[in-house]
């Protein structure tokens, strides 16, 4: 089991580092995160971690969807150079 659960996380890490967009590194993440934690609280039923990570998909995603729309607010404001020549 252990040997599963640091399989499991260096594949999450991976898929997150190949993410540009927050909304799908949200998402990734959620899945993992949700997944086991619906596992433990269902007491290792899958059920539960099937629940957990597509609730945690939807939460992680909906997370990062509002950090991309924070950034993009923030880089409309941001000073741009014009160049000249």
């Amino acid at each position: 089991m252990r040997s599963l659960t640091i399989v499991g996380s260096v594949v999450l890490v991976s898929l997150v580092g190949g993410c540009r967009i927050q909304q799908q590194s949200g998402a990734v993440v959620g899945v993992g995160a949700g997944a086991l934690a619906g596992a433990a609280l269902a007491h290792g039923n899958a059920g539960g971690a099937i629940l957990g990570g597509i609730l945690g998909a939807l939460l992680g995603a909906e997370v990062g969807r509002q950090m991309d729309a924070l950034d993009e607010r923030q880089m409309s404001r941001a000073p741009t150079r014009r160049c000249v020549g």
